[in-house]
């Protein structure tokens, strides 16, 4: 099971780096593959082909082969425009199997530390696939008892280095729920089936929020003064889809942001890591809530 989807994922990031590439030059470099392929076997044409179907159905990813050239491509006038998995297929496996090709740099290259949830996506993703549920103990840090759950997985969220697992549990029956997948302990597959609900987005369920909480309340207007370079930072990695820059003032050296979301513990904790780079203009109770937190943290400071 996870070995396919790795071998997918390697497939996919060969075809998508060479543009136009032969069934015969995949073969070779499947072969010189250490790692995914240790004894150095070929790959069947029925083995390529079973691979290319099942990432067109997994991922939405339509590899087509050039008739005259007999080489294959990616074609992304029918690849699907699931921008989620797509990029996290197309990206984050890409510099993985960048890496493999690169052992002698592997000291030479830092990346920032993802949790260790992440070793559970291969299952996730092909129960998904499968609409297959998944059972495994979880643990919330709040309390100091793990309890074992079945879940009906409807999809995946990355927020702040942390991999999430959304889905219904019968624990909360009719109710979605969000696990942190570096808290789960020992996950398995099950051969419970599930139907996936064709009312429901992922997209529209976090559409309101900037983080991992679902929006369960109206959303509000929030208008940030932002300064300094903080500006460009804000401008390259907006903070919300809906982030408009309304006021460019140069000469003062800050913008005007605005954006539409729910207030929530995730948008106030990314206003604050920018400290006195961001302030909030309105909505009044947003403002109010962070210099209560701020004044809270200058009486830590002034109190020990």
């Amino acid at each position: 099971m996870v070995s396919n989807i790795k071998k997918q994922v390697w497939l996919v990031d060969i075809i998508r780096r060479n543009h136009l590439i032969s069934f015969t030059r995949i073969n070779e470099k499947w072969i010189e593959n250490d790692d995914l392929n240790p004894y150095g076997k070929s790959m069947q044409v029925r083995t390529f082909h079973r691979h290319r179907n099942e990432i067109r159905e997994m991922y939405g990813i339509d590899i087509k082969c050039n008739k005259p050239t007999n080489e294959y491509f990616i074609n992304y006038e029918t690849t699907s425009d699931n921008e989620d998995i797509k990029s996290w297929i197309l990206d984050s496996i890409s510099i993985d199997n960048l890496l493999r090709e690169n052992k002698s740099l592997k000291e030479r290259i830092l990346f920032g530390r993802m949790h260790s949830g992440q070793s559970y996506l291969p299952l996730i993703l092909q129960a998904m696939r499968d609409n297959r549920q998944i059972v495994f103990t979880y643990k919330r840090y709040e309390v100091s008892e793990k309890y074992t759950t079945t879940l009906s997985p409807y999809c995946l969220k990355a927020f702040a280095q942390r991999w999430y697992v959304v889905g219904i549990t019968p624990r909360h029956p009719g109710e979605i729920r969000i696990y942190a997948l570096d808290r789960v302990f020992d996950m398995k597959p099950t051969d419970n089936s599930f139907v996936y609900p064709r009312n429901f987005s992922p997209e529209d369920y976090f559409a309101d929020s900037i983080g991992i909480y679902h929006a369960d309340k109206p959303t509000s207007l929030i208008l940030l003064k932002v300064e300094g370079n903080t500006r460009n930072y804000i401008r390259s990695l907006p903070l919300h889809q809906s982030q408009v820059e309304i006021e460019d003032n140069s000469n003062e050296n800050y913008s005007t942001f605005i954006l539409r979301v729910a207030i929530d513990e995730d948008l106030i904790r990314e206003i604050m890591k920018n400290g006195n780079n961001i302030t909030v203009i309105e909505p009044v109770e947003l403002r109010e809530e962070i210099i209560t937190r701020l004044k809270k943290s200058i009486n830590n400071y002034e109190t020990k």
